[in-house]
This record gives C-alpha cells, sequence and structure tokens, in this order.
C-alpha cells in the first residue's frame, strides 16, 4: 500500500515547490497597515533585522541534532538508548520526507511558527505507521476546535482535505487560546512599519543623491518660463545626477531646504534602535543580529552563548520536543531530545578541563564514562571504556578518619562501598567507623584490625578486558586485600638496599592506603601466569611520577581479587 500523501499528486500536475513559491508571492496573510506603510510576511522579511532574527531563531534549533531517546529499565535502573527502532527517529533525525533533510524541515517549520505563531505538517501514515511529514503554508490550512475536538482542513491547489488531530503535526508558538500561535507580524505591525518607513525614508533621500529637496527664491518677479528654465537648471547642476558643487547667488535669492539631512533625522540612532525593537520581538540579542550593544557585558562568550540559549533557543527547543511527544510518539518510554551541547562547544583547551574532570581527577568522583566523552568528541567507543570512576576522596562525612553515626557529619549512602561510613566495615579503637584507607592501614601495620583478614577496598573495572585477558568473568568482583599478603609484599620488597639493587623503590606500610587509586587508575598487562592455581592480573599506574606495580589472583568463588604482590619503580 502506497502513500497518497505523496506531493507529485496534489493539483493538476504542480510541484509542491511550486505550490510553495505561489503561496508566498501571495503574501501569507492579508497585509495589516495601521499607519503609514502596509506591513505583510513578505514586507516583514524585506527588513535584514526580521529575516536575520528568524534565522537565527530556525537555524538554531535546526543545527541541533534531534534523536528519539527511550528509557529502559533494567535490574532497577532505567538506561536511556536512542529509540532506532521508531518510525519517528528516521523522519526527525534524517529526512521527515522524499525532498527534505530533517534541517530543512525544522528550518521551514520554525520560520513559519515565528513569524505567523503556527506551522503544521501533514502526517502520513503507511499500514499504520508513520512515513513522511509534508509541511504545509500556515495560509493553507484551517483550526477549528469543537466539542474539546481539534480538527483541520488544509487547502492545497484549490484541493480541501479534511484532517484530524491525529493527522497534523502543530507547531504553536505563544498562543492565548492554545488552539492558535498569536500572529506575530501582525502583533508587530506598527514597530515593522516604522522600520520599513525608515528604510524607504532614506532610500528616497539617496534617490536624490543625498541631496534634500527645497525652495529657491527670490524678491524679483518671474514669468512661467523663466521659472522652468531656472528649475532645470538647478537641477541639473544640483540634482540627482548633477555633478554638485557651490551655488552663488545675486542679491535676492535664497535657498530654503525642505526635507531634513540623514544627520537632523538621527537616521542612525533610530535605525539602531529599531533593530533593538524587532529583536525585543522575537527574544533575540542584539548581537545575535549583528549589532553591537555596548552596554551588555559577558563574562566570556561561553556566557553569551548561554544568554541566547537560555533567553532564545530553549523555549523553542521545548515547544518543539513537546509538540513530538504528542503528535509522533505514543510509546510512553520514548522522548524527543535535542542535543543543545553542541552549540555550547568549548575551545579544545576548555574542553579537555571538562572532561578531566567529567573522568574524575584522582581522588575524585567522576559523572562521564570514557564513552560517553568519545561520544561526544563523535569517536568511536573503547571495549573499556563503560566503566564509571567512582572516585575514593571522600567529601564531608567520609573522611579517613571516621565520620557516619558517631560524627558530626552528615549520612551520605551513595556508593557507601567506598564510604567511610560503611556499616559493614568495623569500628576502630574510638567507637568510629573505620575508612578503607584506615583498614588498609591498620591491616599493614597490624594493629586494630584482628578480626579482619581481607578489606575489599574497590569494585573491579574493566571486567571486559580482564574476561579478555584472563577468561574469567569478573563482572560484579572486588578487589581485596589482606594482612598475610601484605606482611609478604613488606617482606620482600621492603627493604630500601634491596630494593635499591633491584633498581626499584622499598614498598611501606602506608603504600597500601593507595591500593584504591592503583587499581582504579592502573592499565592492565599481561601478568605472569603459575601452571596450577587462579588466574592472575598485573595493574601498572604511575601516581606522582612513581610506578605502582599491583598484582592479584581471581577468587571466583569468593567474586573478589586479591593482591598477592605489589612494588614499586
Amino acid at each position: 500500500m502506497a502513500s497518497w500523501w505523496k506531493p507529485w499528486t496534489w493539483g493538476q500536475g504542480a510541484s509542491h515547490a511550486d505550490n510553495f513559491i505561489r503561496n508566498h508571492s501571495e503574501g501569507w496573510v492579508q497585509g495589516a497597515r495601521r499607519h503609514g506603510l502596509p506591513v505583510t510576511i513578505d514586507t516583514a522579511l524585506q527588513l535584514a533585522a526580521v529575516l536575520c532574527a528568524v534565522r537565527v531563531i530556525a537555524e538554531g534549533v535546526a543545527q541541533q541534532p534531534l534523536k528519539v531517546m527511550r528509557e529502559e529499565l533494567r535490574e532497577g535502573r532505567t538506561f536511556l538508548r536512542p529509540a532506532t527502532d521508531d518510525p519517528a527517529y528516521r523522519l526527525l533525525h534524517r529526512r521527515p520526507n522524499a525532498w527534505m533533510t530533517s534541517f530543512e524541515w525544522r528550518e521551514l517549520m520554525t520560520v513559519h511558527a515565528a513569524l505567523t505563531g503556527n506551522a503544521y505538517s501533514i502526517i502520513s501514515r503507511v499500514d499504520g505507521r508513520l512515513d513522511e511529514l509534508i509541511p504545509v503554508h500556515p495560509d493553507s490550512m484551517q483550526v477549528k476546535l469543537e466539542n474539546g475536538e481539534i480538527s483541520y482542513r488544509a487547502t492545497v491547489n484549490g484541493r480541501i482535505i479534511e484532517l484530524d488531530k491525529r493527522d497534523v503535526f502543530h507547531l504553536r508558538g505563544p498562543s492565548m487560546d492554545g488552539v492558535l500561535g498569536l500572529p506575530i507580524v501582525r502583533l508587530a505591525r506598527d514597530v515593522l512599519g516604522l522600520a520599513s518607513a525608515l528604510e524607504h525614508s532614506h532610500i528616497e533621500l539617496q534617490a536624490k543623491g543625498g541631496r534634500p529637496s527645497g525652495v529657491l527664491s527670490t524678491d524679483q518677479t518671474l514669468g512661467p518660463d523663466a521659472k522652468s528654465d531656472l528649475r532645470e537648471e538647478w537641477n541639473k547642476k544640483f540634482g540627482p545626477t548633477g555633478e554638485g558643487g557651490i551655488a552663488v547667488f545675486d542679491r535676492g535669492w535664497t535657498f530654503t531646504p525642505l526635507l531634513m539631512s540623514a544627520v537632523d533625522q538621527q537616521f542612525i540612532e533610530n535605525r539602531r534602535f529599531q533593530i533593538e525593537e524587532i529583536g525585543r520581538i522575537w527574544r533575540v540579542l542584539p548581537l545575535m543580529m549583528m549589532q553591537s550593544d555596548k552596554t551588555a557585558s559577558y563574562a566570556s562568550s561561553e556566557q553569551f552563548f548561554q544568554a541566547h540559549d537560555i533567553h532564545t533557543l530553549h523555549p523553542w527547543v521545548q515547544r518543539w520536543e513537546q509538540t513530538i511527544d504528542r503528535d509522533l510518539l505514543s510509546d510512553e518510554t520514548t522522548y524527543a531530545n535535542f542535543v543543545m551541547q553542541g552549540l555550547l562547544r568549548a575551545a579544545a583547551v576548555d574542553r579537555s578541563e571538562y572532561y578531566a574532570r567529567a573522568l574524575g581527577a584522582p581522588g575524585s568522583r567522576g559523572w562521564m564514562t570514557a564513552n560517553e566523552v568519545r561520544a561526544l568528541e563523535e569517536l568511536d567507543p573503547h571495549p573499556d571504556g563503560d566503566e564509571l570512576n567512582l572516585g575514593q576522596q571522600a567529601s564531608a562525612g567520609n573522611a579517613v578518619d571516621g565520620g557516619g553515626p558517631n560524627a558530626a557529619l552528615p549520612f551520605d549512602p551513595e556508593n557507601d562501598d567506598d564510604k567511610a561510613f560503611n556499616l559493614r566495615q568495623p569500628r576502630g579503637p574510638d567507637g568510629r567507623w573505620l575508612s578503607v584507607v584506615a583498614r588498609l592501614l591498620g591491616l599493614a601495620q597490624g594493629g586494630g584490625l584482628t578480626n579482619a583478614i581481607h578489606v575489599a577496598f574497590s569494585p573491579v573495572r574493566r571486567p571486559s578486558a580482564i574476561r579478555k585477558m584472563t577468561g574469567v568473568d569478573v563482572k560484579g568482583f572486588r578487589h581485596a586485600a589482606g594482612n598475610q599478603a601484605m606482611r609478604h609484599v613488606l617482606a620482600k620488597h621492603g627493604n630500601p638496599a634491596t630494593e635499591r639493587a633491584r633498581g626499584q623503590i622499598a614498598v611501606t606500610a602506608a603504600d597500601f592506603a593507595r591500593l584504591p587509586e592503583i587499581v582504579r587508575h592502573g592499565r592492565l598487562v599481561a601478568a605472569k601466569q603459575r601452571p596450577f592455581g587462579p588466574r592472575r592480573i598485573h595493574l601498572v599506574a604511575t601516581l606522582q611520577g612513581v610506578e605502582h606495580n599491583y598484582v592479584g589472583e581471581i577468587r571466583s568463588g569468593k567474586r573478589r581479587i586479591d593482591m598477592v604482590s605489589m612494588w614499586k619503580k
């Protein structure tokens, strides 16, 4: 079954593009006049400020990637994924119809809505599935609200098509009744008419060569022929096409100009003000309309574009997203999303600093994974790039010397396995919950933790890479350290003289406090495997210029990786 909403089926052989041009030439809406020149969409767009303001909004909306996202619930957590299987995804993200790109369609629809308050597209379906979005000019659509139901009537090439709300994508601008958007050009006809009158006034002045009209008078009596000859000679010399120069009068002659000069009219000041007035209509900052604004001050270009984003683009983006949700998406788990980060794309140095914080600098928590950062930079995902850096440096309430129930600091439940007040950790001699670092130091120094043989100090990261190297699935495992392994490391690698002879640095008890940092930032290298026994992993991390090597054995039955050796270079 083919879709009958094909543009080439409209009218008697006329193309859809011809229909657009003809409607545009007719003016879209009836001209509005109260004072001075009539104002229509066509005459308004002839004003550079109007054309620029509308383009700023339309191109700003169209240039942002538009995706349909889906919320997926897995293991009690919500994940967001592009809904590429939804037919709306293809229409909105790539091609809404046979002849337009997503950018062109969104730009056109936003131009319609910004100028007339309304933008329409007919929704074409094939076997109940979205197939195309066909834009229709606002002056070709009628809207009726009756008994709480909205219906539409489209007139295309003289053909009337009755439609219900399911068949029309209707983007509204600001509205007074919720049915139709406000006709912006009509409401602003005085402002636009004045701007147009100023344009025509300056054009007329320049048509006269910038020379004002006037009256040449004398106290002498001149006949009709003399007046005509004098006027002709004066225009040849001082008219629009004359060479100009200095006029020398005999006694009794005077020249009185009838038009004010551009300076007298404060033409530049008026034009500046009209540009600002037009910007107010569409809420576009003067600087975005190529008008320097000496009164506004922004600490950085980022703050300026953020202001433009918040006050100009974001309201339109919200209208778009919610209209898509209402008219095109039926699944409650899907929603439209404009990716606006691209508009605020910073310089390479600024992005690097931001990504470093987002990934989690040493000792702090991150809020993005490496693959999320790579996606923003349009790079392919890395096999080990989906692990979130949960950090180890505690915030207030998670200090090394305690926190939690017996401290005056607040309880923070997030990632409690890595917090100082984890209730599964034992108390110290003072009755306070011991942190992971304190427990590691306690094990290494052999005091205060006689009942704790092992300390699980960090979740295992990059399980896919470990599985690829060892053949063991360690997803959900944790790194752990025991007092026997610590004593073994100190005995083997704790003698300064011996380690110096090996070209290494002696390990001290304080080094075990850095185990969480080592496994978090360490790179995975091939480990020496024993013929029999558990598989091992080898991590190498450079901290403050010192290479730390960590070897752990995989204990599948206990779902952990136990430290068996550690040395420094």
